[in-house]
């Protein structure tokens, strides 16, 4: 929960008190707080700045936003209907319901449509959905009556089919956001209707930051496929850098070679160290979970070796060829240092084969052995 408007008011000490505990309160759930801070759901988040809030998981039944700002707001399996009354909800996940409840308040002929499209047989229902964006393209009153007939029915084939038919055509990227962000915060326990949507995210908006919010957001989801969608977005976007520590938590976690592999790409990319992190050889970049051998650490590029070469002349091919590979190491090391993880090394020893991290302390013992 964020804080509100700045007051000149003097706090007192029982309000000084609440403020440590909830400093220390350790739920990050909106309700739970706002419950922990004894606040009123009707009366005291009207008008207020609640932009980029995540109100995951959170039942919002009674909660009135009246004039608030709720731009940016996101979260999953969120439920119940808050009062929106006048309240600015751009590219959140209440921007969807506001203007279904403006449209069809001015059009119930189309919400006589809707009713009768969510009563029929769900291959009917698929057809008369389609047909109708089809007619208009999306730019007339189908896309709001695809959009209510998605929220009414149970089914989830014929959601995952709407889904995919508002490619057809959308009247703006703001209102496909807005059904799509609706679609993640009410139905993320149903998995081929949340993969949908990420995977609509990652192709039409992987560069806008509400939605690279919530691509963040469902590398969290139970659901592995969920997850891997939700990372290759995360990996495509411009806005990988801001979200790079909560990627990198989840990718230390993650049990997915591949997606390992692209997150190294990704971080030394950023590092500007895109071919010390690359096996050239096999052609693809290290995986951190598995250790290097001397034969992969030293799959560098020939390009790069004739380069260092330069300079260093006299030294021996021996001399020449470890002094490089231990710049490559030293290098892995900052990589791994500067985004929280560790490169490991499968190192000989008398006592046999040891599996040591790759950092810069241990890099001259590590190539004198060598």
């Amino acid at each position: 929960m964020k804080t509100i408007n700045p007051t000149d008011e003097v706090l007192s000490v029982d309000t000084k008190n609440l403020v440590d505990r909830f400093l220390r309160y350790d739920s990050t759930n909106f309700v739970k707080q706002a419950e922990f801070l004894g606040l009123d759901p009707k009366e005291d988040f009207r008008f207020i700045d609640l932009a980029d809030v995540d109100f995951s998981d959170s039942n919002l039944t009674g909660f009135d936003f009246t004039g608030s700002d709720l731009r940016r707001t996101y979260g999953s399996n969120v439920t119940g209907a808050p009062i929106l009354d006048k309240a600015d909800t751009s590219d959140s996940l209440f921007a969807h319901t506001q203007a279904q409840e403006q449209y069809f308040s001015k059009h119930p002929d189309d919400l006589r449509i809707v009713e009768r499209l969510s009563s029929d047989y769900w291959a009917n229902t698929v057809n008369g959905v389609e047909q109708l964006l089809r007619t208009d393209g999306g730019r007339g009153s189908s896309f709001n009556i695809a959009m209510a007939v998605f929220d009414r029915t149970k089914d989830p084939t014929i959601r995952t089919n709407i889904l995919l038919f508002m490619r057809v055509g959308t009247p703006s990227p703001a209102e496909h956001k807005a059904f799509i962000y609706n679609t993640l915060a009410r139905y993320s326990n149903h998995d081929k209707v949340v993969l949908s949507g990420i995977r609509a995210l990652t192709s039409f908006y992987p560069h806008h930051a509400d939605a690279f919010n919530w691509l963040l957001k469902f590398l969290e989801h139970p659901n592995f496929d969920v997850q891997k969608a939700a990372f290759i977005g995360v990996a495509r976007s411009n806005k990988f850098p801001t979200g790079v520590e909560k990627v990198t938590a989840y990718i230390l976690r993650c049990q997915d070679k591949h997606q390992r592999i692209a997150y190294v790409g990704r971080v030394a990319a950023m590092a500007g160290m895109q071919s010390v992190a690359y096996d050239h050889v096999e052609q693809h970049y290290y995986d951190f979970a598995k250790p290097l051998t001397l034969d992969t650490a030293r799959a560098w590029h020939h390009n790069d070796f004739e380069a260092f070469k330069i300079g260093n002349e006299k030294l021996k091919p021996n001399q020449l060829s470890k002094l490089f590979l231990a710049r490559r190491l030293t290098r892995l090391a900052r990589i791994g240092n500067r985004f929280g993880f560790k490169f490991m090394f499968e190192q000989n020893t008398k006592e046999g084969k040891q599996i040591v991290p790759i950092e810069p302390n241990l890099l001259k013992e590590m190539i004198s052995s060598l």
